[in-house]
């Protein structure tokens, strides 16, 4: 899924978080990194065929990841 249709689904899904964001950055398939206005980042993954999703701090992210560190 191209990241501008994960930042549709997040607008969908969260909207209240989707009107504070700043910006928001590829962050690999089916997921992006979004900016609060306020300097906060976090990531938004969308599996489009099982129409689930996942918002997390960028530490839940990586600790998520197979082998990932926690960083903070």
């Amino acid at each position: 899924m191209v990241h501008s249709k994960v930042f549709e689904c997040f607008q969908e899904h969260l909207p209240a978080f989707a009107e504070k964001v700043e910006t928001y950055f590829p962050n690999g398939k089916n997921s992006i990194r979004v900016r609060q206005k306020y300097g906060k980042e976090f990531i938004f993954s969308f599996n489009g065929e099982k129409k689930t999703w996942r918002f997390e701090t960028i530490d839940q992210f990586l600790a998520g990841m197979k082998g990932g560190k926690v960083h903070g």
